[in-house]
């Protein structure tokens, strides 16, 4: 069986990541969706995705909500997690041509929000950002 959109979605948004050069200089190719314990920081995490159907003349689609993490355990962590969050924009925001999918067409790909704050240990810092697709096929 095929992969459905959010699991196709997030193995073509790592592989884009992970085989992007910038991507690289910050976090190397630690991009999980579950880091392994203990975990080497900088790093991004690709959570979990929630998928909205979108049936439209007959066919089936989907809108795709992603969020995706950095995290970081430096002192200028904020700072950290802020050039990585920058770094994912710059391949994901309007990068259809960025990510290939498996089974599917991806239409359009958009950033909706970022932020970065500490964590509520105090340890380290995490920045969000959440992107919407919207998935042929």
């Amino acid at each position: 069986m095929a992969d459905g959109y959010g699991l196709d979605l997030q193995v073509g948004i790592r592989a884009a990541l992970v085989g992007n050069a910038a991507i690289a200089a910050l976090v190397g190719a630690r991009v999980y969706d579950t880091p392994p314990q203990p975990s080497v920081y900088p790093l991004i995490q690709l959570p979990a995705a929630n998928v909205d159907p979108a049936h439209t003349d007959g066919t089936l689609a989907a809108y795709v909500t992603i969020s995706i993490e950095a995290h970081s355990q430096s002192i200028a962590g904020s700072v950290e997690c802020q050039k990585i969050i920058e770094a994912i924009r710059a391949v994901l925001d309007r990068g259809e041509s960025s990510v290939t999918l498996a089974n599917f067409a991806l239409i359009e790909l958009i950033e909706i929000t970022s932020l970065v704050r500490r964590n509520t240990s105090g340890a380290g810092f995490t920045g969000v950002a959440v992107y919407r697709a919207y998935i042929d096929g």
